[in-house]
Protein backbone atom coordinates (compact mmCIF):
# COMPACT_ATOMS: atom_id res chain seq x y z
CA UNK A 1 0.00 0.00 0.00
CA UNK A 2 1.43 3.29 -1.27
CA UNK A 3 2.24 5.73 1.47
CA UNK A 4 0.75 9.32 1.50
CA UNK A 5 3.73 10.73 0.43
CA UNK A 6 4.50 8.69 -2.92
CA UNK A 7 0.82 9.58 -3.62
CA UNK A 8 1.63 12.75 -3.73
CA UNK A 9 4.50 12.72 -6.04
CA UNK A 10 2.40 11.12 -8.16
CA UNK A 11 -0.30 13.33 -8.22
CA UNK A 12 2.06 16.15 -8.98
CA UNK A 13 3.80 14.62 -11.85
CA UNK A 14 0.65 13.47 -13.29
CA UNK A 15 -0.43 17.54 -13.10
CA UNK A 16 3.11 18.47 -14.67
CA UNK A 17 2.78 16.51 -17.46
CA UNK A 18 -0.96 17.81 -17.84
CA UNK A 19 -0.03 21.20 -17.18
CA UNK A 20 2.93 20.63 -20.17
CA UNK A 21 0.53 19.00 -22.62
CA UNK A 22 -2.36 22.02 -21.39
CA UNK A 23 1.00 24.27 -22.25
CA UNK A 24 2.30 22.84 -25.44
CA UNK A 25 -1.81 22.73 -26.77
CA UNK A 26 -1.68 26.83 -26.11
CA UNK A 27 1.57 26.96 -27.83
CA UNK A 28 0.30 25.24 -30.94
CA UNK A 29 -2.99 26.99 -30.79
CA UNK A 30 -0.80 30.26 -30.25
CA UNK A 31 1.17 29.60 -33.69
CA UNK A 32 -2.08 28.37 -35.43
CA UNK A 33 -3.62 31.63 -34.49
CA UNK A 34 -0.21 33.34 -35.63
CA UNK A 35 0.21 31.67 -38.64
CA UNK A 36 -3.16 32.33 -39.69
CA UNK A 37 -2.80 36.43 -38.50
CA UNK A 38 0.25 35.89 -40.42
CA UNK A 39 -0.72 34.45 -43.47
CA UNK A 40 -3.51 37.28 -43.07
CA UNK A 41 -1.63 40.15 -42.58
CA UNK A 42 0.65 39.26 -45.95
CA UNK A 43 -2.02 38.49 -47.78
CA UNK A 44 -4.06 41.57 -46.80
CA UNK A 45 -0.23 42.97 -47.78
CA UNK A 46 0.06 41.55 -51.02
CA UNK A 47 -3.75 42.65 -52.16
CA UNK A 48 -2.72 46.15 -50.82
CA UNK A 49 0.44 46.36 -52.96
CA UNK A 50 -1.48 44.31 -55.91
CA UNK A 51 -3.69 47.02 -55.62
CA UNK A 52 -0.78 49.62 -55.51
CA UNK A 53 0.41 48.49 -58.54
CA UNK A 54 -2.92 48.49 -59.89
CA UNK A 55 -3.03 52.06 -59.25
CA UNK A 56 0.37 52.75 -60.54
CA UNK A 57 -0.10 50.91 -63.86
CA UNK A 58 -3.63 52.82 -64.51
CA UNK A 59 -2.58 55.88 -63.34
CA UNK A 60 0.48 55.10 -66.19
CA UNK A 61 -2.03 54.59 -68.88
CA UNK A 62 -4.30 57.58 -67.97
CA UNK A 63 -0.81 60.18 -68.99
CA UNK A 64 -1.08 57.89 -72.15
CA UNK A 65 -4.69 59.01 -72.70
CA UNK A 66 -4.03 62.28 -71.66
CA UNK A 67 -0.92 62.48 -74.29
CA UNK A 68 -3.12 61.88 -76.92
CA UNK A 69 -5.86 64.47 -76.19
CA UNK A 70 -2.69 66.89 -75.57
CA UNK A 71 -1.32 65.86 -78.97
CA UNK A 72 -4.44 66.46 -80.88
CA UNK A 73 -5.20 69.96 -79.20
CA UNK A 74 -1.63 70.90 -79.17
CA UNK A 75 -0.16 74.47 -79.74
CA UNK A 76 3.39 74.60 -81.05
CA UNK A 77 4.26 75.73 -77.81
CA UNK A 78 2.34 72.58 -76.29
CA UNK A 79 4.33 70.43 -78.86
CA UNK A 80 7.70 72.34 -77.74
CA UNK A 81 6.20 70.70 -74.14
CA UNK A 82 5.03 67.36 -75.34
CA UNK A 83 8.07 66.72 -77.57
CA UNK A 84 10.87 67.86 -75.95
CA UNK A 85 9.91 68.72 -72.23
CA UNK A 86 11.52 72.11 -72.34
CA UNK A 87 9.38 74.58 -70.45
CA UNK A 88 8.31 71.42 -67.67
CA UNK A 89 11.12 73.46 -65.13
CA UNK A 90 12.15 71.44 -62.34
CA UNK A 91 9.44 69.43 -61.94
CA UNK A 92 10.15 65.90 -62.52
CA UNK A 93 6.36 64.10 -62.12
CA UNK A 94 3.79 66.14 -63.55
CA UNK A 95 -0.39 65.60 -63.27
CA UNK A 96 -1.76 64.45 -59.79
CA UNK A 97 -4.94 62.62 -59.88
CA UNK A 98 -7.42 61.73 -57.32
CA UNK A 99 -5.68 59.29 -55.34
CA UNK A 100 -3.11 61.09 -54.78
CA UNK A 101 -0.59 59.71 -57.10
CA UNK A 102 1.62 61.42 -60.05
CA UNK A 103 2.43 61.11 -63.51
CA UNK A 104 4.74 62.02 -66.04
CA UNK A 105 5.89 60.75 -69.10
CA UNK A 106 9.92 60.38 -70.25
CA UNK A 107 11.89 59.97 -73.51
CA UNK A 108 15.30 57.91 -73.47
CA UNK A 109 17.96 60.65 -74.05
CA UNK A 110 20.62 57.84 -74.56
CA UNK A 111 21.96 54.32 -73.03
CA UNK A 112 21.67 55.71 -69.36
CA UNK A 113 19.50 58.65 -69.14
CA UNK A 114 15.98 60.15 -69.37
CA UNK A 115 14.06 63.18 -69.87
CA UNK A 116 10.69 64.50 -69.45
CA UNK A 117 9.20 64.60 -73.52
CA UNK A 118 8.47 62.10 -75.88
CA UNK A 119 11.11 60.17 -78.46
CA UNK A 120 10.65 60.64 -81.86
CA UNK A 121 11.06 57.95 -84.05
CA UNK A 122 12.49 59.45 -87.32
CA UNK A 123 15.53 60.71 -84.75
CA UNK A 124 16.62 56.94 -86.51
CA UNK A 125 17.79 56.29 -90.08
CA UNK A 126 14.93 54.49 -91.32
CA UNK A 127 16.43 51.33 -93.20
CA UNK A 128 13.53 52.19 -95.82
CA UNK A 129 14.42 55.22 -96.65
CA UNK A 130 17.57 54.01 -98.60
CA UNK A 131 18.28 54.46 -101.93
CA UNK A 132 17.91 51.01 -103.39
CA UNK A 133 19.09 52.09 -107.34
CA UNK A 134 22.59 51.59 -108.56
CA UNK A 135 23.27 55.02 -108.72
CA UNK A 136 22.51 55.68 -105.13
CA UNK A 137 24.20 52.48 -104.12
CA UNK A 138 27.52 54.13 -102.83
CA UNK A 139 25.33 56.75 -101.06
CA UNK A 140 23.68 54.17 -99.28
CA UNK A 141 26.18 52.31 -98.35
CA UNK A 142 28.18 54.83 -96.64
CA UNK A 143 24.76 56.02 -94.96
CA UNK A 144 24.80 52.68 -93.08
CA UNK A 145 29.02 51.62 -92.66
CA UNK A 146 29.02 55.29 -90.66
CA UNK A 147 26.69 53.34 -87.95
CA UNK A 148 28.87 51.44 -85.66
CA UNK A 149 29.47 47.84 -86.03
CA UNK A 150 28.08 47.76 -89.56
CA UNK A 151 30.71 46.37 -91.92
CA UNK A 152 30.36 46.50 -96.30
CA UNK A 153 29.16 43.41 -96.13
CA UNK A 154 26.50 43.93 -93.42
CA UNK A 155 25.65 46.89 -95.76
CA UNK A 156 25.28 45.77 -98.96
CA UNK A 157 23.54 42.73 -97.98
CA UNK A 158 20.99 44.40 -96.00
CA UNK A 159 20.33 46.91 -99.70
CA UNK A 160 20.05 43.31 -100.86
CA UNK A 161 17.66 42.15 -98.79
CA UNK A 162 15.27 45.20 -99.47
CA UNK A 163 15.70 45.63 -103.10
CA UNK A 164 13.56 44.15 -105.93
CA UNK A 165 16.13 42.15 -107.94
CA UNK A 166 18.21 39.22 -107.55
CA UNK A 167 21.06 40.73 -108.66
CA UNK A 168 24.12 40.57 -105.69
CA UNK A 169 25.65 44.02 -104.92
CA UNK A 170 29.90 43.92 -104.64
CA UNK A 171 29.61 42.86 -101.01
CA UNK A 172 26.33 41.88 -100.59
CA UNK A 173 24.34 38.47 -100.87
CA UNK A 174 21.28 37.29 -102.98
CA UNK A 175 19.47 34.20 -103.25
CA UNK A 176 22.12 31.97 -104.87
CA UNK A 177 24.44 33.21 -101.79
CA UNK A 178 21.70 31.94 -98.82
CA UNK A 179 21.08 28.81 -100.88
CA UNK A 180 24.38 28.07 -101.26
CA UNK A 181 24.67 28.06 -97.18
CA UNK A 182 21.99 26.05 -96.79
CA UNK A 183 19.92 28.86 -95.30
CA UNK A 184 16.07 28.23 -95.10
CA UNK A 185 15.19 31.60 -96.18
CA UNK A 186 15.66 33.92 -99.16
CA UNK A 187 16.07 38.06 -99.23
CA UNK A 188 12.63 39.44 -98.61
CA UNK A 189 13.06 42.27 -102.06
CA UNK A 190 10.77 44.03 -100.25
CA UNK A 191 10.44 45.99 -97.06
CA UNK A 192 11.40 44.71 -93.50
CA UNK A 193 8.32 43.80 -91.00
CA UNK A 194 9.88 43.15 -87.90
CA UNK A 195 12.99 43.46 -86.45
CA UNK A 196 14.11 39.96 -85.83
CA UNK A 197 14.02 39.42 -89.47
CA UNK A 198 17.06 40.93 -89.97
CA UNK A 199 18.74 38.18 -88.07
CA UNK A 200 18.49 36.20 -91.38
CA UNK A 201 20.44 38.69 -93.36
CA UNK A 202 24.11 37.96 -93.76
CA UNK A 203 26.29 39.64 -91.35
CA UNK A 204 23.40 40.11 -88.72
CA UNK A 205 23.60 38.26 -85.39
CA UNK A 206 21.62 38.91 -82.22
CA UNK A 207 24.29 40.90 -80.35
CA UNK A 208 24.95 43.10 -83.45
CA UNK A 209 21.47 44.06 -83.43
CA UNK A 210 20.16 43.66 -80.28
CA UNK A 211 22.99 43.99 -77.81
CA UNK A 212 21.42 43.15 -74.60
CA UNK A 213 18.22 44.37 -74.80
CA UNK A 214 16.88 41.43 -76.58
CA UNK A 215 13.31 41.84 -75.55
CA UNK A 216 13.16 45.29 -77.24
CA UNK A 217 11.75 47.23 -74.23
CA UNK A 218 14.01 49.91 -73.40
CA UNK A 219 14.66 48.98 -70.18
CA UNK A 220 17.67 47.11 -68.59
CA UNK A 221 16.18 44.49 -66.77
CA UNK A 222 18.06 41.99 -64.07
CA UNK A 223 18.90 39.44 -66.55
CA UNK A 224 20.34 42.28 -69.12
CA UNK A 225 23.04 43.42 -65.67
CA UNK A 226 24.03 40.09 -64.35
CA UNK A 227 27.08 39.43 -66.56
CA UNK A 228 26.86 35.95 -68.01
CA UNK A 229 24.35 34.10 -65.18
CA UNK A 230 21.71 34.68 -67.54
CA UNK A 231 20.99 35.22 -71.38
CA UNK A 232 21.98 37.69 -72.74
CA UNK A 233 25.39 37.89 -71.96
CA UNK A 234 25.81 41.40 -71.12
CA UNK A 235 29.31 43.29 -69.21
CA UNK A 236 27.11 43.75 -66.14
CA UNK A 237 28.16 47.82 -66.33
CA UNK A 238 24.37 49.10 -65.45
CA UNK A 239 23.93 50.61 -69.06
CA UNK A 240 21.65 49.19 -71.25
CA UNK A 241 23.89 48.42 -74.63
CA UNK A 242 20.75 48.90 -77.22
CA UNK A 243 22.73 47.37 -80.38
CA UNK A 244 21.75 48.50 -83.96
CA UNK A 245 18.01 49.34 -82.93
CA UNK A 246 19.17 52.21 -81.03
CA UNK A 247 19.83 53.92 -84.44
CA UNK A 248 17.63 52.32 -87.04
CA UNK A 249 14.00 52.30 -87.55
CA UNK A 250 11.18 50.34 -89.70
CA UNK A 251 8.74 52.77 -89.28
CA UNK A 252 9.55 56.44 -88.93
CA UNK A 253 7.75 58.94 -91.18
CA UNK A 254 5.74 62.64 -91.40
CA UNK A 255 2.20 62.93 -92.17
CA UNK A 256 2.13 64.84 -95.49
CA UNK A 257 -1.19 65.99 -94.87
CA UNK A 258 -2.56 69.10 -93.63
CA UNK A 259 -3.81 69.18 -89.70
CA UNK A 260 -7.64 69.85 -91.47
CA UNK A 261 -6.70 66.66 -93.38
CA UNK A 262 -6.39 68.03 -96.81
CA UNK A 263 -3.65 67.24 -98.76
CA UNK A 264 -0.83 69.77 -98.59
CA UNK A 265 0.34 71.68 -101.74
CA UNK A 266 2.86 69.95 -104.03
CA UNK A 267 5.23 72.30 -105.17
CA UNK A 268 6.55 70.15 -107.64
CA UNK A 269 3.14 69.22 -109.00
CA UNK A 270 4.06 68.35 -112.96
CA UNK A 271 0.59 70.28 -113.78
CA UNK A 272 1.91 74.19 -112.84
CA UNK A 273 -1.72 75.41 -113.73
CA UNK A 274 -2.80 73.84 -110.71
CA UNK A 275 -0.14 74.43 -108.79
CA UNK A 276 -0.36 77.96 -109.58
CA UNK A 277 -3.97 78.49 -108.87
CA UNK A 278 -3.29 76.48 -105.46
CA UNK A 279 -0.34 79.17 -104.50
CA UNK A 280 -2.08 81.97 -105.18
CA UNK A 281 -5.00 81.08 -103.16
CA UNK A 282 -2.90 80.14 -100.43
CA UNK A 283 0.02 82.96 -100.91
CA UNK A 284 -1.46 84.95 -103.46
CA UNK A 285 0.32 85.73 -106.94
CA UNK A 286 3.90 86.83 -106.31
CA UNK A 287 4.78 83.61 -104.84
CA UNK A 288 2.62 81.60 -107.28
CA UNK A 289 4.25 83.54 -110.23
CA UNK A 290 7.82 82.42 -108.63
CA UNK A 291 7.34 78.84 -107.60
CA UNK A 292 6.12 78.41 -111.33
CA UNK A 293 9.07 79.86 -112.84
CA UNK A 294 11.63 78.22 -110.68
CA UNK A 295 9.80 75.00 -111.54
CA UNK A 296 10.33 76.68 -115.28
CA UNK A 297 13.69 77.71 -115.38
CA UNK A 298 15.46 76.87 -111.92
CA UNK A 299 17.24 78.88 -109.58
CA UNK A 300 19.69 81.30 -111.24
CA UNK A 301 20.67 83.44 -108.30
CA UNK A 302 20.92 83.41 -104.96
CA UNK A 303 20.82 87.01 -102.67
CA UNK A 304 24.34 89.03 -102.56
CA UNK A 305 25.73 85.56 -104.52
CA UNK A 306 26.92 87.94 -107.67
CA UNK A 307 26.73 91.41 -108.13
CA UNK A 308 25.36 93.27 -110.99
CA UNK A 309 27.98 92.40 -113.44
CA UNK A 310 28.03 88.68 -113.30
CA UNK A 311 24.48 89.01 -113.46
CA UNK A 312 24.83 90.74 -116.88
CA UNK A 313 27.24 88.12 -117.77
CA UNK A 314 25.06 85.25 -117.33
CA UNK A 315 21.82 86.44 -118.54
CA UNK A 316 23.96 86.85 -122.24
CA UNK A 317 25.57 83.84 -121.88
CA UNK A 318 22.42 81.24 -121.40
CA UNK A 319 19.93 83.97 -122.93
CA UNK A 320 19.05 80.96 -126.12
CA UNK A 321 19.02 78.35 -123.94
CA UNK A 322 17.11 79.43 -121.30
CA UNK A 323 14.59 80.99 -123.96
CA UNK A 324 14.76 77.38 -126.42
CA UNK A 325 13.32 75.70 -123.02
CA UNK A 326 11.20 78.53 -122.12
CA UNK A 327 9.60 77.82 -125.68
CA UNK A 328 9.71 74.23 -125.71
CA UNK A 329 5.45 73.23 -125.61
CA UNK A 330 4.36 70.90 -123.13
CA UNK A 331 3.60 68.86 -125.46
CA UNK A 332 3.03 69.20 -129.84
CA UNK A 333 -0.30 68.93 -129.86
CA UNK A 334 -1.17 71.96 -127.34
CA UNK A 335 1.23 74.29 -129.23
CA UNK A 336 -0.07 73.58 -132.98
CA UNK A 337 -3.26 72.12 -133.88
CA UNK A 338 -3.72 69.70 -136.83
CA UNK A 339 -5.52 72.82 -139.05
CA UNK A 340 -1.84 74.31 -138.47
CA UNK A 341 -3.08 77.39 -136.39
CA UNK A 342 -1.52 77.89 -132.91
CA UNK A 343 -3.25 77.48 -129.83
CA UNK A 344 -3.23 80.69 -127.51
CA UNK A 345 -0.67 80.09 -124.66
CA UNK A 346 -1.95 79.65 -120.82
CA UNK A 347 -0.19 82.74 -119.04
CA UNK A 348 -0.69 83.53 -115.65
CA UNK A 349 0.95 87.27 -114.79
CA UNK A 350 2.91 87.20 -117.80
CA UNK A 351 4.33 83.71 -117.53
CA UNK A 352 3.53 80.96 -119.57
CA UNK A 353 2.54 77.70 -118.11
CA UNK A 354 1.87 75.35 -121.15
CA UNK A 355 5.42 74.48 -120.66
CA UNK A 356 7.17 71.48 -119.03
CA UNK A 357 8.56 71.96 -115.95
CA UNK A 358 12.19 70.94 -115.64
CA UNK A 359 13.49 72.12 -112.48
CA UNK A 360 11.96 70.68 -109.07
CA UNK A 361 12.57 71.62 -105.25
CA UNK A 362 14.47 69.30 -103.24
CA UNK A 363 13.34 70.61 -99.83
CA UNK A 364 11.02 73.79 -98.92
CA UNK A 365 14.70 75.34 -98.02
CA UNK A 366 14.97 75.88 -101.46
CA UNK A 367 12.38 78.72 -101.46
CA UNK A 368 15.34 80.89 -99.29
CA UNK A 369 16.83 84.09 -100.81
CA UNK A 370 16.38 82.67 -104.30
CA UNK A 371 16.08 84.35 -107.53
CA UNK A 372 15.09 83.34 -110.30
CA UNK A 373 15.38 84.36 -114.38
CA UNK A 374 12.30 84.10 -116.84
CA UNK A 375 10.22 85.72 -119.55
CA UNK A 376 7.58 87.74 -118.21
CA UNK A 377 5.43 88.75 -121.30
CA UNK A 378 8.28 87.84 -123.76
CA UNK A 379 10.44 90.12 -121.30
CA UNK A 380 13.33 88.72 -119.30
CA UNK A 381 13.02 89.36 -115.84
CA UNK A 382 14.66 88.41 -112.59
CA UNK A 383 12.10 87.14 -109.89
CA UNK A 384 12.95 87.36 -106.14
CA UNK A 385 11.66 84.72 -103.60
CA UNK A 386 9.32 86.47 -101.48
CA UNK A 387 10.62 85.00 -98.67
CA UNK A 388 13.79 86.12 -97.73
CA UNK A 389 15.26 85.76 -94.72
CA UNK A 390 16.46 89.00 -93.93
CA UNK A 391 13.77 90.96 -91.65
CA UNK A 392 11.81 87.89 -91.49
CA UNK A 393 11.35 85.56 -88.13
CA UNK A 394 12.27 82.38 -90.73
CA UNK A 395 11.26 79.74 -87.87
CA UNK A 396 7.88 81.35 -88.07
CA UNK A 397 7.71 81.38 -91.76
CA UNK A 398 9.18 78.05 -92.47
CA UNK A 399 6.64 76.30 -90.05
CA UNK A 400 3.93 78.22 -91.80
CA UNK A 401 5.19 76.81 -95.69
CA UNK A 402 6.26 73.07 -93.80
CA UNK A 403 2.71 73.28 -92.69
CA UNK A 404 0.87 73.64 -96.36
CA UNK A 405 3.88 72.72 -98.85
CA UNK A 406 5.20 69.81 -99.72
CA UNK A 407 7.34 68.40 -102.28
CA UNK A 408 6.16 65.28 -102.65
CA UNK A 409 2.55 63.92 -103.20
CA UNK A 410 2.60 60.69 -101.07
CA UNK A 411 0.70 60.88 -97.75
CA UNK A 412 3.68 60.45 -95.95
CA UNK A 413 6.95 61.05 -96.17
CA UNK A 414 9.54 58.32 -94.99
CA UNK A 415 13.20 59.30 -93.96
CA UNK A 416 14.09 62.54 -92.98
CA UNK A 417 15.83 62.26 -90.12
CA UNK A 418 14.78 64.72 -86.43
CA UNK A 419 17.35 66.80 -85.90
CA UNK A 420 15.92 67.89 -82.36
CA UNK A 421 17.09 64.45 -81.21
CA UNK A 422 18.66 62.34 -83.67
CA UNK A 423 22.33 61.04 -81.87
CA UNK A 424 25.53 61.90 -83.07
CA UNK A 425 25.68 58.52 -84.38
CA UNK A 426 22.32 58.94 -86.67
CA UNK A 427 23.21 62.18 -87.97
CA UNK A 428 26.88 61.00 -89.49
CA UNK A 429 24.31 59.02 -91.73
CA UNK A 430 23.23 62.34 -93.21
CA UNK A 431 24.91 62.58 -96.62
CA UNK A 432 27.20 65.97 -96.63
CA UNK A 433 26.82 66.41 -92.75
CA UNK A 434 30.49 66.73 -91.09
CA UNK A 435 31.18 64.89 -87.60
CA UNK A 436 31.97 68.22 -86.71
CA UNK A 437 28.41 69.68 -87.64
CA UNK A 438 27.17 66.71 -85.86
CA UNK A 439 28.72 67.06 -82.46
CA UNK A 440 28.02 71.06 -83.07
CA UNK A 441 24.10 70.27 -83.64
CA UNK A 442 24.25 67.45 -80.45
CA UNK A 443 26.35 70.00 -78.33
CA UNK A 444 24.24 73.30 -79.29
CA UNK A 445 20.63 71.77 -79.33
CA UNK A 446 20.74 71.52 -75.62
CA UNK A 447 20.62 75.01 -74.79
CA UNK A 448 17.48 75.71 -77.11
CA UNK A 449 15.65 73.02 -75.23
CA UNK A 450 14.84 76.02 -72.80
CA UNK A 451 12.69 79.00 -73.05
CA UNK A 452 12.39 81.29 -74.86
CA UNK A 453 14.45 80.37 -77.64
CA UNK A 454 13.23 77.21 -77.73
CA UNK A 455 10.57 78.11 -80.65
CA UNK A 456 13.86 77.84 -82.85
CA UNK A 457 13.40 74.23 -83.46
CA UNK A 458 10.49 74.27 -85.35
CA UNK A 459 12.53 74.36 -88.03
CA UNK A 460 16.26 73.20 -89.13
CA UNK A 461 17.02 76.72 -89.89
CA UNK A 462 18.69 77.16 -86.49
CA UNK A 463 21.36 75.50 -87.63
CA UNK A 464 22.37 78.52 -89.90
CA UNK A 465 21.57 80.67 -87.10
CA UNK A 466 23.70 78.88 -84.38
CA UNK A 467 26.38 79.09 -87.58
CA UNK A 468 26.46 75.05 -87.59
CA UNK A 469 26.51 75.35 -91.45
CA UNK A 470 25.96 78.06 -94.21
CA UNK A 471 22.74 78.47 -95.83
CA UNK A 472 23.76 76.76 -99.09
CA UNK A 473 24.74 73.58 -97.36
CA UNK A 474 22.14 73.49 -95.66
CA UNK A 475 20.12 73.60 -98.86
CA UNK A 476 21.94 70.48 -100.01
CA UNK A 477 21.55 68.25 -96.46
CA UNK A 478 17.82 69.80 -95.98
CA UNK A 479 16.02 67.01 -97.70
CA UNK A 480 17.66 64.40 -95.31
CA UNK A 481 16.57 66.95 -91.98
CA UNK A 482 13.31 67.57 -90.35
CA UNK A 483 12.09 69.07 -86.99
CA UNK A 484 8.75 66.41 -87.24
CA UNK A 485 7.89 63.25 -86.89
CA UNK A 486 4.59 61.13 -87.23
CA UNK A 487 5.29 58.51 -84.37
CA UNK A 488 6.68 58.61 -80.76
CA UNK A 489 7.44 57.23 -78.04
CA UNK A 490 8.29 57.06 -74.08
CA UNK A 491 7.82 56.03 -70.82
CA UNK A 492 3.79 56.95 -68.67
CA UNK A 493 4.88 56.55 -65.22
CA UNK A 494 2.73 56.43 -62.04
CA UNK A 495 4.32 57.57 -58.63
CA UNK A 496 3.13 56.95 -55.27
CA UNK A 497 4.60 58.94 -52.86
CA UNK A 498 3.88 57.09 -50.15
CA UNK A 499 5.20 54.00 -50.82
CA UNK A 500 7.86 56.13 -53.13
CA UNK A 501 7.29 54.16 -56.34
CA UNK A 502 6.45 53.92 -59.95
CA UNK A 503 4.39 51.73 -62.40
CA UNK A 504 6.20 52.42 -65.71
CA UNK A 505 4.42 51.72 -69.14
CA UNK A 506 6.35 51.74 -72.49
CA UNK A 507 3.86 53.17 -75.31
CA UNK A 508 4.12 54.65 -79.26
CA UNK A 509 1.59 56.91 -80.71
CA UNK A 510 1.33 57.78 -84.36
CA UNK A 511 0.18 61.80 -84.97
CA UNK A 512 -1.51 61.75 -88.33
CA UNK A 513 -3.96 65.09 -89.19
CA UNK A 514 -6.58 65.01 -86.45
CA UNK A 515 -5.73 61.19 -85.40
CA UNK A 516 -3.60 59.96 -82.75
CA UNK A 517 -3.40 56.27 -82.36
CA UNK A 518 -1.81 54.07 -79.64
CA UNK A 519 0.27 51.58 -81.57
CA UNK A 520 1.89 49.41 -78.56
CA UNK A 521 1.82 50.06 -75.30
CA UNK A 522 3.69 47.53 -73.07
CA UNK A 523 3.94 47.32 -69.02
CA UNK A 524 8.03 47.19 -67.81
CA UNK A 525 7.46 47.01 -64.31
CA UNK A 526 7.73 48.91 -61.12
CA UNK A 527 10.52 50.47 -60.04
CA UNK A 528 11.72 52.09 -56.41
CA UNK A 529 11.62 56.27 -57.18
CA UNK A 530 15.77 55.81 -56.66
CA UNK A 531 16.39 54.05 -59.14
CA UNK A 532 14.15 56.23 -61.61
CA UNK A 533 16.08 59.52 -60.13
CA UNK A 534 19.16 57.53 -61.51
CA UNK A 535 18.29 57.52 -64.83
CA UNK A 536 17.11 61.20 -64.68
CA UNK A 537 19.06 64.18 -66.47
CA UNK A 538 20.52 66.27 -63.40
CA UNK A 539 17.61 68.80 -64.36
CA UNK A 540 15.18 67.18 -63.60
CA UNK A 541 15.67 65.86 -60.26
CA UNK A 542 14.43 67.27 -57.13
Amino acid sequence: MPTPFTTTIELTKRNGVITLLVLVAILGLSLTVYSFANQAMLSHMASRASLRQSQLRHTAEDRIEYLRYQMLHASDRDWQRLVLGADLGDRKIVGENSEGMYSGNYRQVDRKTAAPGLASESAKLNIHSLDLSKSGEGISRSRLTSLPNVTLVMADSLLDWLDADDEPRTYGAESSWYVDKNRDFRPANGMVRQWRELLFVRGFDEALLFGEDTNLNGWLDWNEDDGDRQSPIDNQDGVLQRGMVEFLSLTSFESNIREDGRPKININDENLLRLYGQVHEAYGEQAATFIAAYRLDGPVVRRNAIDSTEMKKILNETIEERLRAQLTPLTEPSSISTRGTAIPSIRKNGLKLDRTPIHNFRSIIDLLDVAVITLIDEDEQQLNSPWQTQGLDVHAVLRSLEENLTIDKEPELIGRIDVRQATKEVLLTIPGLTQHAAESIVSLRQRRYQPPSNASLYSIYWLVEDQIVDLETLRKIAPYLTTNGAIYSGYATGYDPRSQSLGIVQFTLSHRGRSVRLLERREIGFASLKRWESLLLPQYKE
